[in-house]
């Protein structure tokens, strides 16, 4: 078994679990490594992967960290493995691009910004399906989220807020009826999420987020197309202003969390 630094194998470390470092599991350690490589281009399809023992010594632990570790790579699309040949970097259109920890290696801070021009061009067309085509059921998720959202916003809940802001905006894919646009939704719905926790930093942005929402949900609600096109279009907009402002809060290291980056 490979040993650490300290002269000790993984498992005799001392730690209460001996997979986790920190709370964090271990061959996290490996995952974002990999990562990181591929997203330099480092590692390139076909790069031979060490064998498992090699990445014990390489990253001091244990074969079982390691193979959850590649585990990870390999549902991500990221490695695959064949008799005889061990393990190498998969073929690029297998990787899942928009796995979050890869984009934030590859792309940085410019991630969010990709992700706004995407939402620009799909969200008002979704909106736009929606208010012709939302159902009473579909009408009445979308309130009770809104309400969430301002019960969050009226508890300064940040986590909370922002997992409803992307479940409202889920619905309203949903209330589209159009299954692709559902998929291709879900697809960005991790950066979503982290784009969201961004963005609530600014002051008294989940107030202006939840009198945006209302706006596009009374347009969806009274089945007007075309304005719930502009609406949403308006908010994107706003929303698009609230991440600037957020960045650069995350930047100056003025946040929420006292100074995350």
């Amino acid at each position: 078994m490979a040993r650490t630094g300290t002269g000790k194998t993984p498992n005799q470390s001392g730690e209460s679990d001996p997979a986790r470092i920190g709370g964090e599991k271990r061959s996290t350690v490996l995952v974002r490594d990999t990562l990181r490589r591929l997203a330099s281009g480092e590692l390139q399809p076909g790069s031979r992967i060490p064998t498992e023992v090699e990445l014990c010594e390489q990253y001091g632990m244990s074969r079982s960290a390691v193979r959850d570790g590649m585990q990870t790579l390999a549902g991500k699309g990221m490695i695959t493995s064949q008799q005889g040949r061990g393990t190498e970097v998969a073929p690029r259109e297998s990787w899942q691009m928009l796995d979050p920890e890869f984009l934030t290696f590859r792309l940085g801070d410019d991630r969010f910004h990709y992700l706004f021009e995407l939402r620009e061009f799909l969200e008002p067309l979704i909106a736009r399906l929606a208010a012709d085509r939302a159902t009473d059921d579909d009408l009445r998720s979308l309130r009770r989220t809104l309400r969430r959202q301002q019960d969050a916003t009226d508890d300064d809940d940040a986590q909370a807020f922002a997992e409803h802001d992307l479940a409202f905006h889920q619905q309203i894919a949903v209330a589209s009826q159009n299954p692709l646009l559902v998929a291709v939704y879900e697809a960005i719905t991790s950066l979503g999420r982290e784009l969201r926790v961004a963005s609530v930093d600014v002051p008294g942005a989940m107030a202006r987020a939840v009198e945006w929402h209302t706006t596009v949900l009374d347009q969806i609600a009274g089945h007007d197309p075309d304005q719930a096109a502009v609406k949403m279009t308006e908010h994107m907009s706003q929303a698009r202003g609230e991440l600037d402002a957020a960045l650069e809060l995350h930047r100056s290291g003025t946040t929420r969390g006292g100074g995350r980056g």
